[in-house]
């Protein structure tokens, strides 16, 4: 199965909160993860703003963001063919 998230679910697997425990059981057991390359920055930005609201401390938004960037494999494109 290949899962579509946003950055409103991708934030859930990098900081713990209500629904965090969902998105990484879906994400376990899906052969893929995909999103689209404007989340990269949507998840800077929401991880950034937990620190400045105090969320997050700033040790913890450091960890956070070094998980995501850890995890992340760099942009992959995927053809996308639609029928005619």
């Amino acid at each position: 199965m290949i899962v579509y998230v946003d950055a409103s679910a991708l934030v859930k697997r990098y900081v713990t909160e209500v629904g965090s425990a969902d998105v990484n059981d879906v994400a376990a057991r899906a052969t893929a993860v995909a999103t689209a390359l404007v989340t990269r920055a949507e998840v800077a930005a929401a991880l950034a703003r937990a620190v400045r609201v105090g969320v997050l401390d700033d040790v913890a938004g450091r960890l956070a963001a070094g998980r995501r960037q850890d995890r992340a494999a760099g942009p992959r494109r995927a053809q996308v063919r639609f029928p005619q």
